[in-house]
C-alpha cells in the first residue's frame, strides 16, 4: 500500500457507508493526483472531497461548486481554516475561464441536472488538455 492509499483509508476509516467509501476511493485514486494540480469539485456539497484532497495535498488549488447555497454554508464550515475556493454557480454556466482545471470531480451530481448535456460541454470547456475527470452516479434502474 502506497502513502496515498494509506491517507485515503485514514479518511474513510469512521465513514459507515461501505458505497460511499468505495465510490470515494475510487475517485480519489482515479484523480491520480501528484501535488500540483488544479481541482474543480462540480457539485461539491459540503466539501468532503475538497476536505480530503486539502489534507493530503495541501498545495492542490481547490474550488468547490454548487448551486445550492445551503450546501455551499455547510461546505464553508466544514473546511474553514482550509485554502478552498467555494463558488455559488449554475454548473451549466461555470464561472471559470476555458481549460482551468486539471481534474474535474463530478461524483452524485449529473442526475440532478436537468440539462446534463450542457454541465458536460462545461466540465470540457473548463478541463485542461490531459486532464482528467472522474464521474460517478447512482446504480438505480429508474435513472
Amino acid at each position: 500500500m502506497n502513502d496515498f492509499s494509506a491517507k485515503i483509508d485514514e479518511f474513510l476509516k469512521h465513514e459507515i457507508d461501505p458505497a460511499f467509501k468505495r465510490r470515494a476511493r475510487i475517485i480519489l485514486e482515479n484523480l491520480d493526483l501528484k501535488g500540483g494540480e488544479s481541482v474543480l469539485d462540480f457539485g461539491c456539497g459540503r466539501g468532503f472531497y475538497l476536505k480530503t484532497i486539502s489534507r493530503i495535498f495541501p498545495k492542490i488549488a481547490l474550488t468547490g461548486v454548487d448551486i445550492n447555497s445551503e450546501y455551499l454554508k455547510k461546505a464553508q464550515n466544514y473546511l474553514e481554516g482550509l485554502d478552498v475556493e467555494l463558488v455559488n454557480a449554475d454548473v451549466t454556466k461555470l464561472p471559470f475561464p476555458d481549460l482551468s482545471f486539471n481534474r474535474v470531480i463530478a461524483s452524485e451530481v449529473l442526475e440532478h441536472i436537468r440539462d446534463d448535456r450542457k454541465a458536460l460541454e462545461e466540465i470540457s470547456r473548463v478541463l485542461k488538455p490531459g486532464g482528467i475527470a472522474v464521474f460517478t452516479s447512482p446504480a438505480y434502474m429508474w435513472l
